[in-house]
């Protein structure tokens, strides 16, 4: 019988799924507080072989409870794990080697639009409603960061041109969005190293489509499990750097 063992990962933020396989795997969903959605993967990984050992990581998991199902061609697995996020973190969902954990989020304003459309008419005192739901939220947040290297990690997140996710312990306020405008300001309180605040102004999108493309803190055990031989390696990343970074060809 196919099994299934999760790890929580505190400091990637992120649950490691481990499968010992005896049925090929076709799909993994996860259900957490932001709703149910399909584990992103690797191009290569599903639908998987029918022995051995498939060995992933959620980097989408939420703070809280995350229930996964493991759907193979004899039944399903399913079993759950809890994140603790102590911080607030910020990542590129298709790309989580590019990520940031921040030191405090001190800051988030929201508004959202009506998407209802009232035509007026000649000759009639009301308008004609065509009724909408309203958008997703537009505001701003303002995140604190301890020094250079974490701003600029932050930056590099934010200039990705993908659509990034906010993960924290607060439920339902993780979002999807894209950064509209972004200030970064020093701030030197007296007596102590210079932290930053970053203004970002954010518009909530939809979850990004599209599979996996990098990792944080991959080991040479998933490495072995996800190729069959060095030249998928070798053909799968243009240098040994793109590999430590998980960043596919």
């Amino acid at each position: 019988m196919t099994t299934l063992t999760l790890t929580a990962d505190t400091v990637t933020t992120s649950i490691l799924l481990e499968i010992a396989l005896t049925s090929s795997v076709t799909k993994i969903t996860r259900i957490d507080v932001n709703g149910t959605n399909d584990v992103r993967v690797k191009d290569y990984q599903l639908p998987s072989a029918a022995s051995g050992k498939l060995i992933l990581s959620d980097y989408e998991a939420a703070n809280g409870i995350n229930t996964y199902a493991v759907y193979t061609a004899a039944g399903t697995v399913t079993a759950s794990a809890v994140l603790t996020l102590a911080t607030p973190w910020f990542l590129i969902p298709r790309l989580p080697n590019f990520s940031a954990k921040v030191q405090q989020l001190t800051d988030y304003s929201s508004s959202r639009k009506s998407l209802s459309v009232a035509h007026d008419i000649i000759g009639r005192p009301d308008p004609v409603l065509a009724l909408g739901g309203m958008g997703t939220r537009r505001g701003q947040l303002e995140i604190w960061m301890p020094d250079y290297p974490s701003a600029a990690a932050l930056e590099d997140v934010f200039n990705r041109q993908e659509v990034a996710m906010l993960k924290q312990s607060v439920p339902k306020m993780d979002m999807f969005f894209i950064p509209e405008t972004l200030d970064v300001v020093p701030y030197t309180p007296q007596g102590q190293s210079t932290c930053y605040r970053f203004t970002v102004n954010f518009r909530e999108t939809k979850r990004p489509t599209g599979s996996l493309r990098g990792a944080i803190g991959w080991t040479f055990e998933e490495l072995a499990v996800s190729f069959a031989s060095f030249n998928e390696v070798a053909a799968a990343y243009a240098t040994f750097d793109d590999l430590l970074l998980q960043r596919e060809v």
